[in-house]
């Protein structure tokens, strides 16, 4: 009976033991390195792929996981420069329409109308103050006039024509 006895604690043993490797660590890493001091240690690994997310009520962390570094430039409109002022009247419109532009000297500016399926129905050259543009021989839809500038898109507009 001993002999069974100690059979079963030798198999209750391995069985134990065998479980517990299973629930090791295992990562495939590229590099690491570890840091001790008299507060503790730290280990770092490149390539990690569990971790561990801990938050409060003023900080979060994800230990383990690799944090991008994301980089992104700014387009920053210069201040001293002269505000340029888009208006479009009347919208809705039965047959013109007015384009107020209020803008630096020496840029040409342009105009372009679409219809919803983006096909150009209309273009032009928008003059200093005001331009008129003529909408009497389009159909009664809704249009986009767009405004650019300076190779640059400067104000985009939805009419309704009726």
């Amino acid at each position: 009976m001993n002999n069974r006895y100690a059979g079963r604690t030798v198999i209750a043993f391995l069985v134990c033991f065998s479980s517990y490797s299973t629930f090791s660590q295992n990562n495939t890493v590229s590099a690491g390195s570890n840091v001790t001091n008299s507060n503790g240690i730290i280990s770092d690994t490149i390539g990690q792929v569990f971790y561990l997310f801990g938050s409060n009520t003023d900080n979060s962390t994800n230990d383990g996981l690799q944090q991008p570094f994301e980089f992104s430039t700014l387009n920053i409109q210069n201040p001293t420069a002269e505000p340029i002022i888009v208006m479009l009247y009347p919208n809705p419109t039965v047959d013109d329409i007015h384009l107020k532009l209020t803008s630096p000297a020496g840029i040409d500016y342009r105009y372009v109308i679409s219809d919803l399926n983006g096909r150009m129905v209309g273009k032009g050259i928008v003059r200093p103050s005001l331009t008129e543009i003529s909408m009497q021989t389009l159909a009664s839809t809704t249009y986009i006039l767009t405004v650019t500038g300076s190779n640059r898109y400067l104000k985009t507009f939805k009419i309704i024509k009726k």
